[in-house]
C-alpha cells in the first residue's frame, strides 16, 4: 500500500511539472522564451511564440529565414549579433487576455557597417548604370557578401539600448506576442531597419 501511495504521488509530481514547463503558462514565459530564441536567432522558435493568425508574422519568418529579401549573408551576420544580445523584462501588466511587457535590451548596433555596405553597393550600381551598364543580381550579391565580410572586419561594432513594449493575447496555445513590432525588428537585425531609414533619407536629400 506504502509503494502505491509512493508511485501515485511521484506519478502526481511528475505530471505538475510537465505542466508546469509545457506550454506559454504566463506572458513572462512567453516572453522570455520568445529572447531566448532571439538570443541564438532561432526563426522557428522564435515564431512559435507569436501569433500566427497575423499574415505578415509569416512574412517576416521567411525574411529572418534568408528566404527572402535579406541576403543569405546577412541572415548569418544577424545570427552572429543576436549571441550578444541581453535582456531584462523589466514589468508585465495582465488585463484579461490581453498583457503588455516591457523589456529592456541591449544589442549590437550594426547600422554603421549596415550603411556603409549598401553606400559601396548602390555607389557601384551607379557607377556602373552612368556607363551604360546594369549589374546582375548575381554580381549586386557577390558585391555585397564581400563589402559585408571587410566592413565586420573594419568598423568597431557598438551597442544599442532599447526599452520595448511587448503586446501579447491569450490564445488556446497560451499566451503569445500579437506581433513582431518595429522595435522588435530593429533588435532582431541589429538596427538594420533603422540604417536602411536613415539611408533612404540620406538619398533623398
Amino acid at each position: 500500500m506504502k509503494r502505491n501511495i509512493l508511485s501515485i504521488t511521484l506519478t502526481v509530481m511528475l505530471i505538475f511539472t510537465l505542466t508546469a514547463c509545457g506550454g506559454s503558462g504566463s506572458p513572462e514565459t512567453t516572453v522570455g522564451a520568445f529572447c531566448d530564441a532571439l538570443k541564438t536567432f532561432d526563426v522557428k522558435g522564435m515564431m512559435t511564440q507569436v501569433d500566427g493568425a497575423d499574415a505578415s508574422n509569416a512574412d517576416i519568418s521567411s525574411l529572418l529565414a534568408g528566404e527572402g529579401d535579406f541576403p543569405e549573408s546577412l541572415a548569418a551576420y544577424f545570427k552572429e549579433n543576436a549571441a550578444q544580445m541581453t535582456y531584462t523584462i523589466d514589468s508585465t501588466t495582465v488585463d484579461g487576455d490581453s498583457a503588455t511587457a516591457t523589456v529592456s535590451f541591449k544589442y549590437v548596433d550594426a547600422s554603421p557597417v549596415i550603411q556603409a555596405v549598401f553606400t559601396e553597393v548602390l555607389s557601384e550600381g551607379f557607377k556602373l548604370a552612368m556607363e551604360g551598364k546594369e549589374m546582375s543580381e548575381e554580381d549586386m550579391n557577390a558585391l555585397f557578401d564581400t563589402s559585408l565580410e571587410t566592413q565586420k572586419g573594419t568598423v568597431e561594432p557598438t551597442f544599442a539600448e532599447s526599452t520595448v513594449e511587448i503586446e501579447l493575447v491569450k490564445s488556446s496555445d497560451g499566451w503569445k506576442l500579437t506581433e513582431i513590432n518595429d522595435d522588435l525588428m530593429n533588435i532582431i537585425t541589429s538596427n538594420f531597419m533603422s540604417a536602411t531609414n536613415g539611408l533612404t533619407s540620406s538619398i533623398g536629400n
